[in-house]
């Protein structure tokens, strides 16, 4: 069995106080983002179970790092500890102050969300004018080119000059 010192003891159960703590504050944090953003329940069931097995993970890490590994009660004592002290003396203004700066972000999302709409609506509209009349512009120019043709030259859309055309070219195998 790994011995540590009582120094060590009291640093890593200071340092797992610290830990509980910061576990604490990430979890007021996605406390305040659930009050501002409506998520649906699966999404928070979700979202719990990642952060448990992320914080499970990070005690696994620390208890390698500080304890070699081995399990050590005053470690998970002082996670609880902290993030209870935490959660009572100083939660209650960290979940005031990230419902304060969410709702500005929503706020800022939601006039930049109106501002963009409204800018890619008049560029549809723009963009729809535009290809309108180009679709219109082609096909008046095929319009007026099946005129042209059919004015000047008097052969399209005639059975008899086709039927003439196709005797020249059969007077012309014929011929070679």
């Amino acid at each position: 069995m790994w011995e540590i010192s009582v120094y060590n003891q009291i640093l890593t159960f200071a340092w797992s106080l610290l830990l509980g703590a910061i576990w604490c504050f990430t979890y007021d944090i996605i406390c305040s983002m659930r009050r501002v953003y409506v998520w649906a329940r699966w999404v928070v069931f979700i979202s719990d179970v990642l952060l448990w097995v992320i914080y499970a993970f990070v005690t696994f890490i620390f208890l390698i790092s500080r304890t070699n590994g081995e399990i050590r009660s005053y470690v998970l004592l002082g996670e609880i500890l902290g993030f209870l002290v935490f959660r009572i003396v100083v939660s209650r203004f960290v979940v005031m102050f990230f419902v304060f700066i969410f709702k500005k972000v929503k706020k800022i999302c939601n006039w930049l969300k109106r501002v963009f709409y409204a800018a890619f609506e008049k560029l549809e509209q723009i963009v729809l004018k535009s290809l309108q009349n180009t679709s219109n512009f082609l096909i008046m120019s095929v319009k007026t080119a099946k005129k042209l043709l059919q004015y000047i030259h008097k052969l399209l859309y005639t059975k008899r000059n086709n039927v003439n055309v196709e005797n020249k070219l059969d007077e012309t195998k014929t011929k070679t």
